[in-house]
């Protein structure tokens, strides 16, 4: 699988989808076509740039309004809209006619190569227990728990 080019085509859906853009369609159906050969991996490159992704714009937020105080609240609603306008075009990106076979692929092939572990896998991703290129510290009871009440759907 090339890294790279599942983590530029997850960039891209996402970027895309923030700014209304139709290009988001193409981007995360390569991304499911690509990632497809190592499905845990793309999930948790999709993950990271979901959150890269956050915490950039976030960054432009900080620092706009550090350069404009009198507009605050406008620029924090402009950034809840762009945000609220990027999950729904990736919702809609997910539910298309062009995405859902590469999805349905991506999730069958995710299926049969782990077909023992697969449920875990997806609730440690979910739950943030496995990042990429991180070391996350040893989970607790009580996340245990909680993580196991996950897994019992």
């Amino acid at each position: 699988m090339d890294y790279i080019l599942v983590k530029q085509h997850a960039s891209d859906a996402l970027r895309f989808a923030r700014n209304d853009d139709t290009r988001c369609l193409e981007s995360l159906k390569n991304y499911y076509k690509i990632g497809k050969e190592s499905p845990s991996l793309s999930k948790l490159i999709f993950k990271d740039e979901i959150k890269k992704s956050l915490d950039l714009t976030s960054d432009y937020l900080k620092e706009d309004i550090l350069l404009q105080k009198d507009r605050t609240r406008t620029l924090i609603k402009e950034f809840l809209e762009k945000h609220r306008t990027g999950i729904r075009n990736l919702i809609d990106a997910h539910e298309s006619e062009e995405v859902i076979p590469e999805v349905i692929e991506f999730n069958t092939r995710m299926k049969n190569l782990y077909p023992r572990t697969e449920k875990i896998r997806n609730a440690l991703i979910e739950k943030s227990r496995v990042i990429l290129n991180d070391v996350t510290s040893k989970a607790g009871f009580f996340e245990k728990l909680r993580l196991k009440k996950f897994l019992i759907k």
